[in-house]
């Protein structure tokens, strides 16, 4: 009797794999993603640009920068706030319409 009942537990088992195995998955991929519109993901290149090349501060930089937060406060100006690994959090505010980037004096902790 235990030997039936073994034999019949492995068998539930086995058909078990085979139909977890043979599942398939049908799923829409994602063609768009909210970050990457156009308008937005060129003013995010923009905004790094200006940082770059007026402030000299490569924003993109993981070695140095733990992160970074985008503030839009109109369509032009955008405020950014860079996160060193083991320093303050520096504030920039950024105008993409004048092409203007500025450190503020302001600085968090």
């Amino acid at each position: 009797m235990m030997r039936n009942l073994i034999g019949f537990n492995a068998a539930k088992i086995i058909i078990s794999i085979l139909f977890l195995l043979n599942n398939k998955v049908y799923s829409t991929p994602t063609t768009e993603d909210e970050f990457f519109y156009e308008e937005y993901y060129a003013k995010y290149i923009k905004v790094v640009e200006l940082i770059y090349e007026v402030n000299n501060v490569d924003i993109n930089n993981h070695v140095l920068f733990e992160g970074y937060m985008f503030k839009d406060e109109d369509n032009c100006k955008v405020q950014v706030e860079l996160k060193p690994y083991d320093l303050d959090i520096k504030i920039f505010a950024v105008d993409v319409c004048k092409e203007t980037s500025r450190i503020l004096n302001k600085v968090k902790k």
